[in-house]
């Protein structure tokens, strides 16, 4: 019977999320994956936030190259330090939905997706006055209610061109050199501006600003402009 019982889950999370994870990770059905425009551009985006540690010293480093982006925050942490996520607002970048919390039970059970999704674009809307109009899932995860919950509430799913492997035990320069060696114009990249979700280390922020400043420096000189999403998308 226990043994029927681990089949059973293990297909239905096949079903579940697999199969549609990999429609929208590599075959980048109903997503946005790059820009739409022409154009020699990158798009920066940041994950997992609102953090009181790492969110505020990303934002120094775009205000350096007076540049925008677009943040998908956590509804949660969005209530537990309502002064950063306003503060990404008044500075004038962009704000997604990710979830209101981080964790599995948005991907493996789809009755919990929609209340997610309203409930981390309540605590968005109620704290900074924004009303987000991007969505992107946990870890890059979906679930089939996922697709039919972000039409409804008329969200653009985003995902990134490629990933930045920013989130573990690395150096600044190895995610230069993983960024760098594969941009090109168009690209959506992806950072995380927090280091206590699942799976994530948690200096891993540290490091990620350390070589946000350095991918920034030579994208400019390399003749890259930075677009917001609404610019491109």
């Amino acid at each position: 019977m226990l043994y029927d019982l681990i089949n059973y889950f293990l297909v239905l999370t096949v079903l579940n999320v697999l199969i549609p994870t990999f429609f929208a990770r590599l075959l980048h059905y109903n997503v946005l994956w790059k820009g739409r425009a022409e154009g020699k551009y990158v798009v920066l985006t940041f994950d997992d936030g609102p953090d009181p540690l790492y969110t505020e010293r990303v934002l120094d480093i775009l205000d350096k190259y007076q540049v925008k982006a677009c943040f998908f925050l956590v509804g949660e942490k969005v209530l537990k330090y309502p002064e950063v996520a306003r503060h990404i607002v008044e500075k004038g970048h962009e704000i997604g939905v990710h979830a209101f919390r981080h964790n599995l039970r948005f991907i493996l059970n789809p009755l919990v997706t929609r209340a997610e999704l309203i409930k981390a674009y309540n605590a968005i809307k109620e704290i900074t006055g924004v009303s987000p109009s991007y969505a992107r899932p946990p870890w890059g995860c979906f679930n089939p209610f996922f697709y039919r919950e972000c039409k409804k509430l008329g969200f653009k799913v985003v995902l990134w061109t490629f990933m930045s492997w920013d989130w573990g035990k690395t150096t600044a320069e190895y995610i230069v050199e993983k960024v760098l060696s594969r941009v090109k114009e168009r690209c959506i990249l992806i950072f995380h501006d927090s280091g206590d979700t699942p799976g994530a280390y948690s200096s891993a922020p540290e490091v990620m600003i350390k070589a946000l400043d350095m991918i920034l420096n030579r994208l400019k000189s390399d003749g890259y402009s930075v677009k917001s999403l609404n610019e491109v998308c």
